[in-house]
């Protein structure tokens, strides 16, 4: 009688048990349910698309090309950084020439590649190309600029290979200018037009609009 009692006891202990593992599961579920129902609800009330949800950023490819002349200037390249590359990340690409001084008047120039290293080692260029004035094998007659974006160009189509994607947005900028003034947010960015500082010193292919 005592031992039929005791196995009693022992079924409905492991019953109570195992009723109490159920309710709790079925009390995780119907969280679960409600945390995702009220989910779904905030995103039809906001008329969103569940993508929004893992909405990634564009891939921006910056080409910084020229004489980089005042690029050692800490005033340059330190705001510079902040504005334009903290400012839209992506990955940098810089072709630079050196090998001579031009004439500005009381502003020492940078005429070699070891005088920018520090402004380099910050901005941290993914790659960088070095041409030289005076070596006939990297000089340039390019007095618009354009052979040296047109290399800026080939080092980033270069890398979209490599990874096997496309940057949607590429930001040119010449070396030795202060910008101060930070870019418009990427998403005000339009996909169907190039934007154009009003400097510009390729204006002789401009379209007219």
């Amino acid at each position: 009688m005592c031992h039929t009692y005791i196995r009693k006891l022992r079924f409905c202990t492991k019953t109570l048990a195992l009723l109490t593992v159920i309710t709790v599961l079925l009390l995780d579920m119907i969280i679960l349910y409600m945390l995702v129902n009220s989910q779904y609800i905030v995103l039809l009330r906001h008329h969103l698309d569940i993508r929004q949800l893992i909405k990634r950023s564009p891939l921006i490819a910056h080409c910084l090309t020229g004489r980089p002349r005042t690029l050692h200037y800490d005033e340059v390249f330190q705001i510079y950084k902040k504005v334009v590359l903290d400012n839209v990340p992506g990955d940098l690409f810089a072709v630079l020439e050196i090998g001579q001084v031009d004439d500005f008047p009381g502003i020492p120039l940078g005429t070699n590649d070891t005088v920018y290293k520090r402004a380099l080692t910050t901005i941290n260029p993914k790659l960088t190309k070095w041409l030289n004035v005076t070596d006939n094998a990297t000089a340039l007659n390019d007095p618009g600029g354009y052979g040296k974006w047109k290399i800026c160009m080939t080092m980033i189509e270069e890398e979209e290979k490599m990874r096997a994607m496309k940057y949607e947005f590429i930001v040119r900028t010449r070396p030795d200018l202060m910008i101060i003034k930070e870019l418009p947010p990427v998403e005000k960015w339009p996909t169907d037009r190039v934007l154009v500082n009003p400097y510009y010193e390729c204006l002789k292919d401009l379209p007219a609009s």
